[in-house]
């Protein structure tokens, strides 16, 4: 049991006049995680960290009993105009949570005058599909395979970092046009990436990210010529490095051929 849930991240992109909107189901997340026998306090702290300091600017508090038995939503809203991130932790004074992970949902990302974008937060660990991807592959790797930039049409394409951890993160960026580029990410530090100069103009372009540890990231689509005009957010996905071919045993293959001819007869 434990007395915390894995923390979630969401991007602050740094774009003028632009907030970033959170709704917490607490309700929801305490029933598919916690022992409702219990009474225990609950608290959902904000953090937002800009430039490797970190501000508590939000703190409530539950208790067990009342939040089980509300539907109201937890609502965070924060100013984006800074680059940086927001970290949200859900804890308890007692260890009442059986998993550390769970759905982190949605936030709403909205400017002056530009349409509302749906943005996916990313979990600070416990994401069960990298643990999976780390056994199978023992590395770390995010792609995209929609990159994409245009002089001409002043489309620009970037990845957001940002390393909520202790050390500093070594990146690695390679593109299906064959080139590549390294970058350090210190700690508590968000960073802009652009992928012009690595992909193929007018094409689409397929991204791979290798890392030495694992980080949160976004795929950013915004004007080639101002950084902080984004007109899309998307989220990554995981490479699996599954293979292809399973092994199996004598007794599985003598069950399949079994099987086979069962229904060939009927």
């Amino acid at each position: 049991m434990f007395n915390y849930l894995a923390p979630l991240i969401f991007p602050l992109l740094g774009e003028r006049n632009s907030k970033l909107e959170i709704g917490i189901p607490l309700r929801k997340i305490l029933l598919s995680r916690s022992i409702s026998s219990i009474d225990a306090k609950v608290i959902v702290e904000t953090k937002m960290v800009l430039c490797g300091r970190a501000k508590l600017i939000d703190k409530k508090e539950f208790s067990l009993k009342k939040a089980l038995s509300s539907d109201k939503i937890t609502y965070i809203s924060q100013s984006a105009n800074k680059i940086g991130y927001l970290e949200i932790s859900i804890i308890s004074d007692k260890p009442i949570f059986n998993k550390l992970d769970f759905s982190p949902g949605y936030s709403i990302y909205s400017r002056q005058n530009s349409d509302p974008i749906t943005v996916i937060p990313d979990t600070k660990f416990a994401r069960p599909i990298l643990i999976d991807q780390f056994r199978d592959t023992g590395k770390f790797s995010l792609v995209h395979s929609a990159s994409y930039h245009s002089n001409k049409k002043n489309c620009g394409n970037s990845i957001f970092f940002v390393n909520p951890y202790e050390n500093t993160i070594l990146i690695r960026i390679r593109s299906s046009s064959g080139n590549s580029k390294s970058l350090k990410l210190n700690s508590m530090f968000a960073m802009l990436i652009h992928l012009d100069d690595i992909s193929e103009n007018e094409n689409i372009n397929c991204t791979q990210i290798t890392a030495n540890n694992r980080l949160p990231a976004w795929d950013i689509k915004h004007s080639l010529s101002n950084e902080k005009f984004i007109n899309n957010v998307d989220h990554l996905d995981v490479f699996r490095g599954t293979k292809t071919l399973q092994e199996t045993s004598t007794l599985q293959n003598l069950k399949d051929f079994v099987r086979e001819k069962i229904h060939d007869l009927y």
